[in-house]
């Protein structure tokens, strides 16, 4: 937000406010009214893009495992191998666990590609009532955390782990690759059992 949109927003403030206070060349308004309106246009495709990516259709339909499927597809296979493990968990978690937790495995995945120089990542989400569990690896360089930290990747996955009331756990030293596990409490608000299931279809055949 603050390196290209907050950009791009003081620019068009720049441009408006010689467009208020007109230059004495009539031609080099229209032409500042142009920039402007062009500017305006890129801003609301920038933003349309920052909305995709915090919150993406196939999460919102599907959830968390075929939001990260979809991530993953992305990445060419011929540079890292993926593995993702997302099978034991409730249906579908509720959204603001499932938002975060995407993002936090996005980020991780991110510094990987960027800084560890790894052949391969695994990640698994596991539920283990109350606990849910997000394990992350990948076989790459490797960090020191005490150096690492000063960066804004740490911070960022750190934050995102705190406002779901959640913890993480690194291991990691250079040359040994990374793991991070993320633990938070979660109790589903209801389970949509077979049984219920069972229930509401033996209601509707008995009206028929």
């Amino acid at each position: 937000l603050h390196d290209e949109i907050g950009t791009q927003l003081a620019t068009l403030k720049l441009y408006v406010g010689r467009l208020v206070d007109p230059p004495t060349q009539p031609v080099r308004s229209i032409s500042l009214s142009e920039l402007a309106r062009q500017l305006i246009s890129d801003i609301i495709g920038n933003i349309r893009n920052l909305l995709r990516e915090l919150s993406p259709r196939t999460l919102e339909q599907y959830g968390y495992a075929a939001a990260v499927e979809e991530l993953l597809s992305r990445i060419d296979k011929s540079t890292i191998e993926t593995h993702l493990w997302a099978d034991e968990l409730p249906s579908r978690l509720n959204p603001e666990t499932e938002l975060m937790l995407y993002r936090i495995t996005q980020e991780l995945l991110n510094n990987t590609l960027k800084h560890a120089n790894a052949r391969q990542v695994s990640i698994r989400l596991v539920y283990e009532e109350p606990l849910l569990k997000l394990y992350y690896n990948d076989d790459g360089q490797g960090f020191d955390y005490k150096e690492a930290r000063r960066g804004l990747g740490i911070g960022n996955i750190e934050s995102r782990v705190a406002l779901i009331n959640g913890e993480i756990e690194w291991q990691s030293t250079p040359g040994e690759g990374t793991r991070a596990i993320v633990t938070l409490t979660y109790r589903p608000t209801s389970r949509f059992s077979l049984n219920r299931l069972e229930r509401s279809i033996k209601k509707v055949t008995a009206l028929f």
